[in-house]
């Protein structure tokens, strides 16, 4: 009986089968704190997010402007049953042409260790209106309450405006009133009133306002003129265009970006003059953020993504020193090497929270592979072995640090290299007897 349990006990230790079966087990176990230092990188990241919020609430949120647009009430003649009544609608004209040119200036702004990109942007817009078509909306022109006519401008965040906005209307001049009378346009903004002899004297009128606006992560634009020319300049050199339409025209260099959009009314699904809330516009906004390429907590969050390639492919080696030099390594061991992988995620994660995220891949690859090199001369006991392991580690960790700074060609990188690794190990194992127990002598011919 104690002869049986030897047998077994011997067959359990050196029994390939049973020891890649432990390793496996080990690197799914491993998982598990690594599943939750994902866990943590979002959540750090959710911190982010709302301290970002917190600072762009007190300076200014996404900005997207909505106009100017002349909005117009009229009563409006309904009969029924032989009654006729009036009610009170508005008609909104939009402008023939519009003009809107400007500096942005980003900045970032920080709160303890975090940080937000912010900016301050200094716009001229100008444009035309021409005389409205009442026949054409089927309004009678009687009954339109010309001297309540505003020019309306859409501001999504009013606490971000930074000058006090005058409208300049043909010859004359009106200061801008904060709020709205209705959402038919934009849910907030300013209005002014306007002069509605210079509008009917035939050529219709020319505007322009200039307005000094704070917001954060975005600028953007409503196309509303039939033809709409937005040139904007700015010292930003990582602008990402948004929107619906793209710049015609755009440079980015050293010293910061410059871009042009130019829309037609043909280019969007509204028209130029309507009645009350029969269209909405915001679907043809477009603009450009502000960004910091791809964050440090987004970086940290794909290296952790790479945990179980880097497990596998460093207790294959572990894994092939035992079966090619004969040698027994005891699971704890490969646990604790398993254990110092994991360890490097957090240690990027917290660093790249104080410094640049390359200093903090650099200080944490330094750190774990020192590491595990000094613990494997205690296994290996052999120079040559441990050399060969921490060339194996830098080439892994700089693979993927080269991963995380190409984005577009990430995937065909990791697909080839992976398609060599998986070759290499095939070829050292090409004379390997899986069926010889790990401590005997000799290999398959």
């Amino acid at each position: 009986m104690m002869e049986t349990f030897r047998n077994f006990n011997e067959w359990l230790s050196n029994s390939v089968l049973v020891k890649l079966s432990s390793i496996g087990f080990m690197i799914l176990i491993l998982l598990i704190p690594d599943a939750m230092i994902q866990s943590l990188i979002n959540e750090r990241q959710s911190v982010s997010n709302d301290t970002k919020t917190q600072i762009s609430e007190q300076w200014g949120k996404c900005q997207v402007l909505t106009g100017p647009v002349l909005m117009i009430p009229f009563m409006k003649r309904e009969t029924a049953d032989g009654k006729v009544t009036l009610s009170r609608e508005n008609v909104y004209l939009l402008p023939e042409r519009l003009a809107i040119s400007g500096e942005v200036n980003p900045e970032k702004r920080h709160r303890s260790i975090y940080s937000i990109v912010v900016y301050h942007a200094v716009l001229q817009i100008s444009g035309h209106f021409s005389r409205p078509d009442w026949n054409a909306l089927g309004i009678d022109s009687g009954l339109v309450i010309r001297n309540e006519a505003r020019l309306i401008l859409g501001v999504p965040d009013m606490r971000g405006i930074a000058n006090n906005v005058v409208l300049r209307w043909g010859d004359l001049d009106f200061a801008a009133d904060p709020g709205l009378q209705n959402e038919d346009i934009a849910g907030s903004g300013m209005s002014a009133p306007v002069d509605w002899s210079a509008l009917d004297k035939g050529n219709g009128v020319d505007f322009s306002l200039p307005l000094d606006i704070n917001g954060s992560d975005m600028l953007g634009f409503v196309p509303v003129g039939k033809e709409t020319d937005v040139d904007i300049h700015s010292p930003w050199k990582d602008p990402s265009f948004t929107g619906a339409f793209l710049p015609g025209e755009s440079s980015i260099t050293d010293t910061g970006f410059h871009a042009r959009w130019k829309v037609l009314h043909l280019n969007r699904n509204f028209p130029q003059q309507w009645i009350g809330n029969a269209f909405k516009t915001s679907d043809s906004q477009f603009g450009v953020r502000f960004i910091v390429a791809v964050d440090h907590y987004q970086k940290a969050m794909r290296s952790a993504k790479y945990a179980l390639m880097f497990l596998t492919l460093t207790f294959a080696v572990f894994f092939f020193v035992e079966v090619i030099n004969k040698m027994k390594i005891h699971p704890m061991q490969y646990l604790f090497v398993g254990l110092a992988l994991i360890l490097f995620y957090s240690l990027l994660l917290s660093l790249s929270e104080q410094m640049p995220f390359n200093f903090a891949y650099l200080f944490s690859t330094l750190a774990i592979i020192t590491m595990i090199v000094l613990y494997s001369r205690t296994i290996f006991r052999n120079p040559k072995l441990v050399w060969i392991l921490g060339i194996f580690l830098v080439i892994l960790y700089g693979f993927l640090f080269i991963l995380l700074q190409m984005e577009a060609y990430a995937l065909l990188l990791g697909s080839a290299g992976l398609f060599l690794v998986l070759g290499s190990i095939m070829y050292l194992s090409r004379n390997i007897n899986w069926f010889q127990p790990m401590t005997q002598k000799g290999k398959s011919e």
